[in-house]
């Protein structure tokens, strides 16, 4: 069981399904926010021109709604921060102002 805090507002407690070295990990949602939980969580990686490339996925989501939405652009907020983080060596974590 792994938990990721958001801040004081959101705390995900995420359970490992699968996980293959160097190639995959998919998490559940065990405990957190209600639109969350059931969700499912995917990070495969692969090789592109000689560089890893990174494939993410978010599923099982019941509502396309504004939480969704928000979520949906924090991810890729976080990703581009992981990306800079790996190329450049600063990233931009969650911060509780943003």
């Amino acid at each position: 069981m792994m938990e990721f805090r958001f801040g004081s507002q959101f705390i995900n407690k995420m359970k490992v399904i699968e996980m293959k070295n160097n190639k995959s990990v998919l998490w559940e949602c065990v405990d957190g926010p209600e639109d969350w939980i059931g969700t499912k969580v995917s990070f495969h990686l692969d090789e592109n021109e000689g560089k890893t490339r990174v494939r993410f996925d978010h599923t099982g989501w019941k509502d396309a709604n504004d939480f969704y939405a928000n979520c949906n652009f924090s991810w890729g907020r976080f990703m581009e921060s992981l990306r800079n983080l790996c190329e450049k060596g600063k990233g931009a974590p969650f911060s509780a102002g943003q």
